[in-house]
């Protein structure tokens, strides 16, 4: 279930009825987790401002945010990899990094859906 404000931001095409009461969250913004990867903290610091920015951010999202950011991470690490290596192995069979990358894309598109 999205919030009045992300569907304010967002549009409401088919027009629906809206409640105004709108349940939120704990104040404050999430803290990033120390033992993210320098690519998932950059991200983090990326993002959060801008969630805070649009209003439809809360501490609550930490598990959320640090997962997007993790897989954010494995996105640019599969990325690099794929470029460096290639698609396809020696072998004719898929690189493993293809997997990772699908599976982090889907992480990310899901993130995507939720917040923006």
């Amino acid at each position: 279930m999205k919030s009045n404000k992300l569907n304010k931001l967002r549009g409401d095409p088919g027009k629906r009825h809206r409640y105004d009461m709108e349940i939120k969250g704990p104040k404050g913004l999430p803290k990033c987790p120390r033992y993210l990867d320098k690519v998932a903290k950059e991200e983090w610091k990326s993002i959060v401002p801008l969630l805070d920015k649009m209003g439809i951010l809360s501490t609550i999202d930490r598990t959320a945010l640090e997962i997007y950011c993790a897989a954010y991470s494995r996105y640019r690490q599969a990325e690099i990899e794929l470029q460096k290596n290639g698609w396809v192995t020696e072998d004719n069979k898929p690189n493993a990094w293809v997997a990772i990358q699908n599976r982090a894309y889907d992480v990310i598109k899901n993130f995507q859906d939720r917040f923006v």
